[in-house]
């Protein structure tokens, strides 16, 4: 199926210059900037496992006792 979609003369010569720099055509052009259609198989976003943050690491968190000795240190190193 087809559709028609009108352009002022002025977006449709840039859309075609655009195009022809690309070496495609401007509908081409077009569908090549338009975010990839999902069919509802793949996922969408960044897997959990690629995914990085605060609970990211490998060991466990620190508790509270190591937590407070790190900014005294660094409270010390910052502010003498």
């Amino acid at each position: 199926m087809s559709r028609t979609l009108e352009l002022p003369d002025e977006v449709y010569a840039a859309l075609q210059a655009d195009a022809r720099s690309s070496a495609t055509t401007p509908a081409g052009w077009i569908a090549s900037r338009l975010p990839a259609q999902s069919n509802g198989k793949e996922p969408i976003g960044v897997p959990a496992s690629q995914a990085l943050g605060i609970g990211a690491g490998v060991t466990p968190p620190p508790n509270d006792e190591t937590a407070k000795q790190w900014l005294a240190e660094h409270r010390l190193e910052k502010y003498g």
